[in-house]
C-alpha cells in the first residue's frame, strides 16, 4: 500500500507540473539510485494501468537526458530490463483495447 501510495504522490506531483518543470525535475536525476527509483517510479504506475502516455512521455525525456549514463552502468540493467518487459506487456494491453474499439467502431458504422 505504501508504494501506490508513493506513486500516486509522484504521479499526482507530476501532472500538476508545467512541461518545461517537469523536464528540469527528470533532469535533475544525478545519481544511479535516483535513476533506478525513477524507473521503478514509472514501472509501478505501468503496473496500475494507469497514465500510459504519461508514462512513454516521461520516459522519451528521461532516456533522452539520461541515456548514456543508463548505458555506463550495468547496476541499472535489471530495472531497465523489469521496465522494458512491462512497457511490452502495457503496450501490447493498449494496442488490444485499441483494436477492439475499433472493431466496435466500424460495426456501430457499418450498422448505421
Amino acid at each position: 500500500m505504501l508504494i501506490f501510495s508513493l506513486d500516486e504522490a509522484f504521479f499526482t506531483y507530476a501532472k500538476s507540473l508545467s512541461p518545461a518543470a517537469a523536464d528540469l525535475e527528470i533532469r535533475s536525476l544525478a545519481t544511479v539510485q535516483d535513476l533506478s527509483l525513477f524507473l521503478r517510479g514509472l514501472s509501478q504506475r505501468l503496473k496500475s494501468r494507469r497514465d500510459f502516455e504519461a508514462v512513454q512521455t516521461y520516459l522519451n525525456v528521461f532516456l533522452r537526458v539520461h541515456g548514456e549514463m543508463l548505458v555506463s552502468n550495468p547496476e541499472i540493467r535489471g530495472d531497465l530490463d523489469a521496465f522494458l518487459s512491462l512497457q511490452r506487456q502495457e503496450s501490447g494491453r493498449v494496442l488490444d483495447s485499441i483494436a477492439s474499439c475499433l472493431g466496435t467502431l466500424a460495426f456501430v458504422r457499418d450498422a448505421l
